[in-house]
Protein backbone atom coordinates (compact mmCIF):
# COMPACT_ATOMS: atom_id res chain seq x y z
CA UNK A 1 0.00 0.00 0.00
CA UNK A 2 2.60 2.64 0.58
CA UNK A 3 4.52 1.55 -2.39
CA UNK A 4 1.46 2.22 -4.74
CA UNK A 5 1.09 6.02 -2.51
CA UNK A 6 4.20 6.93 -3.61
CA UNK A 7 4.20 6.24 -6.83
CA UNK A 8 1.32 8.29 -7.30
CA UNK A 9 2.82 10.98 -5.56
CA UNK A 10 5.93 10.65 -7.35
CA UNK A 11 3.68 10.95 -10.62
CA UNK A 12 1.78 13.65 -9.35
CA UNK A 13 4.81 15.51 -8.43
CA UNK A 14 6.27 14.44 -12.32
CA UNK A 15 3.41 16.05 -13.34
CA UNK A 16 3.71 19.42 -11.51
CA UNK A 17 7.64 19.68 -12.28
CA UNK A 18 6.29 19.57 -16.05
CA UNK A 19 4.05 22.19 -15.54
CA UNK A 20 6.51 24.73 -14.12
CA UNK A 21 8.63 24.17 -16.94
CA UNK A 22 6.10 25.08 -19.77
CA UNK A 23 5.29 28.34 -17.31
CA UNK A 24 9.32 28.71 -17.76
CA UNK A 25 9.57 28.09 -21.03
CA UNK A 26 6.57 30.76 -21.54
CA UNK A 27 7.63 32.95 -18.91
CA UNK A 28 11.92 33.09 -20.47
CA UNK A 29 10.47 33.29 -24.12
CA UNK A 30 8.51 36.76 -23.47
CA UNK A 31 11.97 38.88 -23.16
CA UNK A 32 13.96 37.00 -25.96
CA UNK A 33 11.20 38.54 -28.52
CA UNK A 34 12.13 42.51 -27.12
CA UNK A 35 15.32 42.88 -28.31
CA UNK A 36 14.36 41.40 -31.58
CA UNK A 37 11.69 43.82 -32.24
CA UNK A 38 13.74 47.02 -31.37
CA UNK A 39 16.00 46.59 -33.77
CA UNK A 40 14.40 48.07 -36.80
CA UNK A 41 11.69 50.27 -34.55
CA UNK A 42 11.01 54.06 -33.10
CA UNK A 43 13.49 55.26 -30.58
CA UNK A 44 13.82 55.59 -27.20
CA UNK A 45 10.50 57.84 -25.36
CA UNK A 46 12.54 60.47 -23.94
CA UNK A 47 13.76 61.31 -27.63
CA UNK A 48 10.24 60.67 -29.16
CA UNK A 49 8.78 63.18 -26.59
CA UNK A 50 11.61 65.54 -27.39
CA UNK A 51 11.07 65.36 -31.30
CA UNK A 52 7.09 65.94 -30.40
CA UNK A 53 7.90 68.68 -28.36
CA UNK A 54 9.82 70.46 -31.53
CA UNK A 55 7.41 69.72 -34.29
CA UNK A 56 4.50 71.20 -31.83
CA UNK A 57 6.50 74.18 -31.28
CA UNK A 58 7.38 74.64 -34.43
CA UNK A 59 3.50 74.17 -35.50
CA UNK A 60 2.61 76.58 -33.12
CA UNK A 61 4.98 79.24 -34.26
CA UNK A 62 4.47 78.89 -37.79
CA UNK A 63 0.89 79.38 -37.16
CA UNK A 64 1.33 82.21 -35.10
CA UNK A 65 3.61 83.60 -37.80
CA UNK A 66 0.58 82.91 -40.79
CA UNK A 67 -1.88 84.73 -38.10
CA UNK A 68 0.21 87.75 -37.67
CA UNK A 69 0.96 88.17 -41.67
CA UNK A 70 -3.03 87.52 -42.28
CA UNK A 71 -3.82 90.14 -39.41
CA UNK A 72 -1.83 92.63 -40.46
CA UNK A 73 -3.22 92.84 -44.44
CA UNK A 74 -6.65 92.30 -43.17
CA UNK A 75 -5.79 95.42 -40.79
CA UNK A 76 -4.51 97.05 -43.93
CA UNK A 77 -7.39 96.33 -46.09
CA UNK A 78 -9.86 97.36 -43.57
CA UNK A 79 -8.31 100.99 -42.77
CA UNK A 80 -8.31 101.15 -46.57
CA UNK A 81 -11.90 100.49 -46.98
CA UNK A 82 -12.72 102.53 -43.59
CA UNK A 83 -10.92 105.65 -45.63
CA UNK A 84 -12.45 104.80 -48.97
CA UNK A 85 -15.74 105.14 -46.46
CA UNK A 86 -15.05 108.20 -44.95
CA UNK A 87 -13.95 109.48 -48.85
CA UNK A 88 -17.25 108.50 -49.80
CA UNK A 89 -19.12 110.31 -46.89
CA UNK A 90 -17.51 113.61 -47.66
CA UNK A 91 -17.96 113.33 -51.77
CA UNK A 92 -21.69 112.66 -51.10
CA UNK A 93 -22.12 115.66 -48.04
CA UNK A 94 -20.43 117.54 -50.55
CA UNK A 95 -22.75 116.96 -53.74
CA UNK A 96 -25.77 117.50 -51.32
CA UNK A 97 -24.42 120.72 -50.34
CA UNK A 98 -23.90 121.60 -53.92
CA UNK A 99 -27.37 120.28 -54.93
CA UNK A 100 -28.75 122.54 -52.04
CA UNK A 101 -26.42 125.38 -52.93
CA UNK A 102 -27.70 124.84 -56.58
CA UNK A 103 -31.63 124.52 -55.10
CA UNK A 104 -31.47 127.77 -53.65
CA UNK A 105 -29.55 129.51 -56.45
CA UNK A 106 -32.77 128.70 -58.88
CA UNK A 107 -34.63 129.40 -55.80
CA UNK A 108 -33.26 133.09 -55.73
CA UNK A 109 -33.77 133.36 -59.78
CA UNK A 110 -37.14 132.24 -59.53
CA UNK A 111 -38.25 134.94 -56.81
CA UNK A 112 -36.53 137.23 -58.52
CA UNK A 113 -37.91 136.55 -62.24
CA UNK A 114 -41.76 136.72 -60.39
CA UNK A 115 -40.58 139.92 -58.39
CA UNK A 116 -39.58 141.59 -62.05
CA UNK A 117 -43.11 140.54 -63.74
CA UNK A 118 -44.63 142.15 -60.88
CA UNK A 119 -42.57 145.30 -60.58
CA UNK A 120 -43.27 145.09 -64.81
CA UNK A 121 -46.74 144.95 -63.95
CA UNK A 122 -46.46 147.86 -61.83
CA UNK A 123 -44.92 149.91 -63.65
CA UNK A 124 -47.49 149.38 -66.61
CA UNK A 125 -50.45 150.20 -64.37
CA UNK A 126 -48.32 153.47 -63.49
CA UNK A 127 -47.07 154.14 -66.50
CA UNK A 128 -51.06 154.36 -67.91
CA UNK A 129 -52.35 155.78 -64.80
CA UNK A 130 -49.87 158.95 -65.61
CA UNK A 131 -50.73 159.21 -68.96
CA UNK A 132 -54.60 159.33 -68.00
CA UNK A 133 -53.91 161.39 -65.29
CA UNK A 134 -51.78 163.74 -67.72
CA UNK A 135 -54.11 163.42 -70.47
CA UNK A 136 -57.39 164.89 -67.89
CA UNK A 137 -54.78 167.63 -66.48
CA UNK A 138 -54.30 168.81 -70.43
CA UNK A 139 -58.15 168.89 -70.72
CA UNK A 140 -58.74 171.23 -67.08
CA UNK A 141 -55.92 173.16 -68.45
CA UNK A 142 -53.66 172.38 -71.23
CA UNK A 143 -50.45 173.80 -68.84
CA UNK A 144 -49.33 170.85 -68.08
CA UNK A 145 -47.93 169.23 -70.82
CA UNK A 146 -44.30 170.17 -71.02
CA UNK A 147 -43.51 169.52 -68.18
CA UNK A 148 -43.72 165.62 -68.31
CA UNK A 149 -41.09 165.16 -69.91
CA UNK A 150 -38.88 165.23 -66.35
CA UNK A 151 -40.20 162.16 -65.25
CA UNK A 152 -38.36 159.74 -67.75
CA UNK A 153 -35.40 160.52 -67.66
CA UNK A 154 -33.35 158.77 -64.82
CA UNK A 155 -29.37 157.87 -64.61
CA UNK A 156 -27.63 156.48 -67.61
CA UNK A 157 -27.28 152.97 -65.77
CA UNK A 158 -30.05 152.31 -64.79
CA UNK A 159 -31.68 153.02 -68.32
CA UNK A 160 -29.19 150.50 -70.02
CA UNK A 161 -30.57 147.57 -67.07
CA UNK A 162 -33.81 148.24 -68.16
CA UNK A 163 -33.47 148.39 -71.89
CA UNK A 164 -32.34 144.59 -71.96
CA UNK A 165 -35.14 142.58 -73.28
CA UNK A 166 -37.98 141.06 -71.43
CA UNK A 167 -37.59 137.90 -73.62
CA UNK A 168 -33.95 137.47 -71.94
CA UNK A 169 -35.56 137.62 -68.39
CA UNK A 170 -38.89 135.25 -69.12
CA UNK A 171 -37.39 133.02 -71.63
CA UNK A 172 -38.73 133.52 -74.79
CA UNK A 173 -37.44 134.78 -78.30
CA UNK A 174 -33.89 132.76 -78.35
CA UNK A 175 -34.34 134.33 -74.25
CA UNK A 176 -32.61 130.73 -73.21
CA UNK A 177 -29.58 130.59 -75.09
CA UNK A 178 -27.93 134.10 -73.85
CA UNK A 179 -29.32 133.02 -70.21
CA UNK A 180 -27.79 130.00 -70.61
CA UNK A 181 -24.23 131.59 -71.14
CA UNK A 182 -24.89 133.24 -67.78
CA UNK A 183 -23.00 132.19 -64.64
CA UNK A 184 -26.55 131.44 -62.02
CA UNK A 185 -24.49 134.91 -59.82
CA UNK A 186 -24.58 136.66 -62.94
CA UNK A 187 -28.04 136.19 -63.49
CA UNK A 188 -29.04 137.21 -60.14
CA UNK A 189 -26.82 140.32 -60.24
CA UNK A 190 -28.78 141.13 -63.55
CA UNK A 191 -31.90 140.77 -62.12
CA UNK A 192 -31.19 143.03 -58.92
CA UNK A 193 -30.38 145.92 -61.21
CA UNK A 194 -33.29 145.31 -63.53
CA UNK A 195 -35.12 145.77 -59.82
CA UNK A 196 -33.58 148.46 -58.69
CA UNK A 197 -33.67 150.08 -62.24
CA UNK A 198 -37.41 149.19 -62.11
CA UNK A 199 -37.72 150.60 -58.59
CA UNK A 200 -36.24 153.68 -59.10
CA UNK A 201 -38.80 154.29 -62.38
CA UNK A 202 -41.35 153.49 -60.32
CA UNK A 203 -40.57 155.36 -57.20
CA UNK A 204 -40.33 158.57 -60.17
CA UNK A 205 -44.59 157.62 -61.72
CA UNK A 206 -45.07 157.48 -57.81
CA UNK A 207 -43.90 160.85 -57.12
CA UNK A 208 -45.46 162.47 -60.60
CA UNK A 209 -48.90 160.27 -59.17
CA UNK A 210 -48.75 162.49 -55.69
CA UNK A 211 -48.08 165.81 -57.75
CA UNK A 212 -50.64 165.69 -59.95
CA UNK A 213 -53.26 164.15 -57.32
CA UNK A 214 -52.30 167.34 -54.70
CA UNK A 215 -53.28 169.34 -57.43
CA UNK A 216 -56.05 168.10 -58.48
CA UNK A 217 -57.36 168.20 -54.92
CA UNK A 218 -56.44 171.50 -54.06
CA UNK A 219 -57.85 173.17 -57.38
CA UNK A 220 -61.44 170.96 -56.55
CA UNK A 221 -61.43 170.86 -52.67
CA UNK A 222 -59.09 173.97 -51.48
CA UNK A 223 -55.93 173.21 -49.71
CA UNK A 224 -57.92 171.86 -46.88
CA UNK A 225 -58.00 170.71 -44.03
CA UNK A 226 -60.60 168.32 -45.78
CA UNK A 227 -63.48 167.48 -43.73
CA UNK A 228 -66.16 164.84 -44.52
CA UNK A 229 -69.53 164.47 -42.58
CA UNK A 230 -70.74 160.59 -42.58
CA UNK A 231 -74.25 160.09 -41.93
CA UNK A 232 -75.57 156.65 -40.49
CA UNK A 233 -78.94 154.94 -39.27
CA UNK A 234 -78.69 152.49 -37.05
CA UNK A 235 -82.26 151.37 -37.22
CA UNK A 236 -82.07 150.55 -41.01
CA UNK A 237 -82.87 146.87 -41.40
CA UNK A 238 -84.42 146.83 -38.01
CA UNK A 239 -88.48 146.54 -37.89
CA UNK A 240 -88.88 150.05 -36.42
CA UNK A 241 -92.13 151.44 -38.61
CA UNK A 242 -89.86 153.35 -40.22
CA UNK A 243 -88.71 155.59 -37.43
CA UNK A 244 -84.70 156.34 -38.16
CA UNK A 245 -81.86 156.02 -35.46
CA UNK A 246 -79.60 158.67 -37.26
CA UNK A 247 -75.66 159.02 -35.95
CA UNK A 248 -73.29 161.30 -37.57
CA UNK A 249 -69.46 161.90 -37.24
CA UNK A 250 -67.43 164.12 -38.48
CA UNK A 251 -63.67 162.57 -40.56
CA UNK A 252 -60.83 164.62 -41.05
CA UNK A 253 -58.77 163.90 -43.92
CA UNK A 254 -55.03 163.57 -43.50
CA UNK A 255 -52.55 167.23 -45.50
CA UNK A 256 -52.48 166.83 -49.10
CA UNK A 257 -48.41 167.08 -48.29
CA UNK A 258 -48.76 163.56 -46.89
CA UNK A 259 -51.15 161.77 -48.11
CA UNK A 260 -52.22 163.38 -51.76
CA UNK A 261 -53.18 160.47 -53.50
CA UNK A 262 -55.44 158.62 -51.06
CA UNK A 263 -57.22 161.65 -50.04
CA UNK A 264 -57.46 163.23 -54.19
CA UNK A 265 -58.99 159.43 -54.72
CA UNK A 266 -61.21 159.79 -51.56
CA UNK A 267 -63.09 163.23 -52.00
CA UNK A 268 -63.20 162.16 -55.20
CA UNK A 269 -65.79 159.28 -54.20
CA UNK A 270 -68.14 161.40 -51.76
CA UNK A 271 -68.32 164.29 -54.05
CA UNK A 272 -69.57 161.88 -56.86
CA UNK A 273 -72.06 160.58 -53.92
CA UNK A 274 -70.88 156.49 -54.47
CA UNK A 275 -71.03 155.89 -50.47
CA UNK A 276 -74.48 156.80 -49.94
CA UNK A 277 -76.93 154.60 -49.22
CA UNK A 278 -74.26 151.55 -48.35
CA UNK A 279 -73.32 150.11 -45.74
CA UNK A 280 -70.53 149.27 -42.90
CA UNK A 281 -69.94 145.54 -42.18
CA UNK A 282 -70.01 143.87 -38.23
CA UNK A 283 -68.10 140.74 -39.43
CA UNK A 284 -64.43 141.38 -37.65
CA UNK A 285 -63.79 143.31 -34.01
CA UNK A 286 -60.47 145.50 -34.98
CA UNK A 287 -61.87 147.24 -37.88
CA UNK A 288 -65.26 148.87 -39.17
CA UNK A 289 -65.50 148.26 -43.33
CA UNK A 290 -67.42 150.01 -45.63
CA UNK A 291 -68.41 147.81 -48.27
CA UNK A 292 -69.63 149.27 -51.46
CA UNK A 293 -73.18 147.30 -51.04
CA UNK A 294 -76.71 149.55 -52.04
CA UNK A 295 -78.28 149.15 -49.04
CA UNK A 296 -81.85 149.32 -49.99
CA UNK A 297 -81.12 146.28 -53.01
CA UNK A 298 -78.60 144.40 -51.23
CA UNK A 299 -76.38 145.07 -55.10
CA UNK A 300 -73.09 145.41 -55.45
CA UNK A 301 -72.43 149.22 -56.21
CA UNK A 302 -68.53 148.05 -57.20
CA UNK A 303 -69.57 148.89 -61.12
CA UNK A 304 -70.21 152.58 -60.08
CA UNK A 305 -66.71 153.02 -58.69
CA UNK A 306 -65.28 151.12 -61.46
CA UNK A 307 -67.74 153.15 -63.92
CA UNK A 308 -66.68 156.25 -62.37
CA UNK A 309 -62.88 155.33 -62.44
CA UNK A 310 -62.65 155.57 -58.90
CA UNK A 311 -62.79 152.46 -57.61
CA UNK A 312 -58.91 152.15 -57.18
CA UNK A 313 -55.35 153.56 -56.20
CA UNK A 314 -52.62 153.63 -58.43
CA UNK A 315 -50.27 152.43 -55.95
CA UNK A 316 -49.93 151.44 -51.86
CA UNK A 317 -49.76 155.27 -50.69
CA UNK A 318 -48.18 155.26 -47.37
CA UNK A 319 -46.53 158.01 -44.62
CA UNK A 320 -44.69 156.85 -41.56
CA UNK A 321 -46.43 160.09 -40.35
CA UNK A 322 -49.83 158.99 -40.62
CA UNK A 323 -50.17 155.12 -38.72
CA UNK A 324 -53.17 152.77 -38.46
CA UNK A 325 -53.90 154.35 -34.48
CA UNK A 326 -57.45 154.07 -33.21
CA UNK A 327 -60.46 155.68 -35.04
CA UNK A 328 -58.28 156.16 -38.20
CA UNK A 329 -59.46 155.25 -42.03
CA UNK A 330 -57.72 153.23 -44.15
CA UNK A 331 -58.06 151.97 -47.72
CA UNK A 332 -58.47 147.82 -47.58
CA UNK A 333 -57.00 145.70 -50.71
CA UNK A 334 -53.90 146.00 -52.97
CA UNK A 335 -54.13 148.84 -54.73
CA UNK A 336 -56.63 149.99 -52.29
CA UNK A 337 -59.97 150.82 -52.62
CA UNK A 338 -62.66 150.88 -53.13
CA UNK A 339 -63.38 149.49 -49.37
CA UNK A 340 -62.22 151.85 -46.49
CA UNK A 341 -62.30 150.85 -42.66
CA UNK A 342 -61.92 152.76 -39.62
CA UNK A 343 -59.63 151.33 -37.33
CA UNK A 344 -61.44 150.41 -33.32
CA UNK A 345 -58.00 149.63 -32.40
CA UNK A 346 -54.87 150.43 -32.78
CA UNK A 347 -53.78 148.55 -36.00
CA UNK A 348 -50.28 150.20 -36.95
CA UNK A 349 -48.75 146.92 -36.08
CA UNK A 350 -50.66 144.89 -38.54
CA UNK A 351 -51.84 147.09 -41.60
CA UNK A 352 -48.69 149.04 -41.15
CA UNK A 353 -45.52 148.54 -43.63
CA UNK A 354 -45.25 144.43 -43.56
CA UNK A 355 -47.87 143.70 -41.89
CA UNK A 356 -50.21 142.38 -44.00
CA UNK A 357 -47.82 139.07 -45.38
CA UNK A 358 -50.33 137.19 -47.46
CA UNK A 359 -49.99 139.86 -50.14
CA UNK A 360 -47.19 139.38 -52.68
CA UNK A 361 -45.95 143.22 -51.84
CA UNK A 362 -46.23 142.12 -48.62
CA UNK A 363 -43.58 145.21 -47.45
CA UNK A 364 -46.12 147.69 -48.27
CA UNK A 365 -48.91 148.88 -46.18
CA UNK A 366 -52.25 150.25 -46.10
CA UNK A 367 -52.38 153.60 -46.67
CA UNK A 368 -53.82 155.43 -43.75
CA UNK A 369 -55.44 158.68 -44.73
CA UNK A 370 -57.72 160.05 -42.12
CA UNK A 371 -59.26 160.51 -38.41
CA UNK A 372 -62.65 160.50 -36.64
CA UNK A 373 -62.40 164.26 -34.74
CA UNK A 374 -66.17 164.24 -33.70
CA UNK A 375 -68.66 161.54 -33.12
CA UNK A 376 -66.54 159.16 -32.00
CA UNK A 377 -68.93 157.87 -29.92
CA UNK A 378 -71.41 156.36 -32.82
CA UNK A 379 -68.35 154.51 -33.91
CA UNK A 380 -68.01 153.37 -30.16
CA UNK A 381 -71.57 152.27 -30.51
CA UNK A 382 -71.02 150.69 -34.01
CA UNK A 383 -68.32 148.74 -32.45
CA UNK A 384 -70.33 147.46 -29.91
CA UNK A 385 -72.84 146.23 -32.39
CA UNK A 386 -69.59 143.87 -33.76
CA UNK A 387 -68.31 142.56 -30.66
CA UNK A 388 -71.97 141.39 -29.86
CA UNK A 389 -71.84 139.68 -33.06
CA UNK A 390 -68.24 138.26 -33.68
CA UNK A 391 -67.29 138.55 -30.07
CA UNK A 392 -63.89 140.14 -28.72
CA UNK A 393 -62.00 137.52 -30.82
CA UNK A 394 -64.23 137.51 -34.10
CA UNK A 395 -64.81 133.90 -33.51
CA UNK A 396 -68.62 134.34 -32.64
CA UNK A 397 -70.12 135.41 -36.16
CA UNK A 398 -71.59 132.39 -37.84
CA UNK A 399 -70.80 133.52 -41.21
CA UNK A 400 -74.50 133.59 -42.24
CA UNK A 401 -76.27 136.58 -41.66
CA UNK A 402 -73.80 139.76 -42.06
CA UNK A 403 -74.70 142.03 -39.30
CA UNK A 404 -74.79 145.99 -41.18
CA UNK A 405 -75.55 149.78 -40.27
CA UNK A 406 -76.63 151.54 -43.09
CA UNK A 407 -74.63 154.61 -44.49
CA UNK A 408 -76.93 157.13 -45.14
CA UNK A 409 -75.21 159.89 -46.88
CA UNK A 410 -71.50 161.35 -46.71
CA UNK A 411 -70.33 164.85 -47.99
CA UNK A 412 -67.41 166.87 -48.21
CA UNK A 413 -67.79 170.41 -45.99
CA UNK A 414 -66.72 172.94 -47.23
Amino acid sequence: GGGGGSASHSSHSHHHHHHHNIQGRRLSSSPSKGPRRGANSSPPPTLRSTLLAVLYVATILSCGYLTAVTGRRLSAKESRLSQMKNDYHVLHHKVRETQAALQAANQINHDLEDRSKQLARTNDNLQKEVERMMAKAREDDGSIGDSGGSGGSGDGSSQSALDISPALLLGNEGGDETLAGLQSEEITQLLIRRQDAMRGRIGTLQTKIQEISRREAEERFGKGPHRVEVQVDFNAGVSTAGRKDVGVFLIELAPLTQMPHSVHLFLQMVAHKLWDDTVFLHTTHHVLQAAPIEFTTGQSKRNDFTDARLDQLSFQEYSDEYPHVKYTIGFGGRPGGPDFYISTQDNSKYHGPGGQGHHDLHEEADPCFGLVVEGQKIVDRMHRRSIATVGRDGAAWDGKDVPITSIVSMRVLE
